[in-house]
């Protein structure tokens, strides 16, 4: 259930949704929600928080380290000429793409929880990135993809930007705190200066790969 003083809304750049600091925010900076929160009650994105001390900068460097992204990349799970329009039929493809490319997973499931969790608010970030997420039963673990637009495309609100960048991060149901500190990292990687462009003029899936994990390693 969500927090009714939490009201969604269109994507602002910084991976923020509430005027407050998002749950991604806080963790860049090494925090957790303030205890007493109530399990279930304080959310980002849909993803029940829970309430935990905040970590040391020693304590969270193993965990950082644990969720770079090029653990969980995989050329077959790039896509370079998206061109669907509309929620429905890009959440479509990309989820009949990962499904193909990953054993056990079933389309409609993926399709089903990646629609959920766009319905309940979108996902789209702004300046032409989104990152649809959602948790998948019989995940072992993570789960992401990269699709590229080659025009931008309509995804989300009216008056969202067009998306150019799609990041699909899928979790395993009992991983979500892993499954936000992912979130977190992405957030970070897709603000880093030229990131966007470079993935834009990439020639080739392997390109792309190279690209993310470059960055990726850049950041802490």
């Amino acid at each position: 259930m969500h927090d009714p003083r939490v009201r969604p809304g269109s994507a602002k750049p910084g991976c923020g949704h509430r005027p407050a600091k998002t749950y991604p925010e806080a963790v860049e900076e090494g925090k957790t929600p303030p205890r007493g929160v109530e399990a279930g009650r304080r959310t980002v994105w849909g993803v029940p928080t829970g309430g935990r001390r905040a970590r040391s900068p020693d304590e969270m460097d193993p965990l950082r380290r644990a969720m770079r992204l090029s653990r969980f990349l995989d050329p077959d799970l790039v896509l370079t000429d998206l061109t669907e329009e509309g929620v429905p039929d890009v959440l479509h493809h990309l989820a009949g793409h990962v499904a193909g490319a990953v054993d056990d997973l079933s389309i409609d499931d993926v399709e089903s929880r990646l629609r959920e969790r766009e319905d309940a608010h979108t996902t789209s970030l702004g300046h032409g990135v989104a990152i649809p997420h959602a948790t998948v039963p019989g995940l072992s673990e993570q789960v992401i993809m990269v699709a590229r637009a080659p025009r931008p495309v309509r995804f989300g609100p009216p008056d969202a930007d067009p998306i150019r960048i799609f990041f699909v991060l899928l979790s395993p149901p009992e991983q979500e705190r892993e499954h936000i500190k992912i979130l977190a990292r992405i957030c970070r990687v897709v603000r880093h200066p030229g990131f966007l462009e470079e993935l834009e003029e990439a020639g080739s899936a392997e390109a792309i790969l190279e690209i993310i994990e470059r960055v990726d390693e850049a950041h802490v």
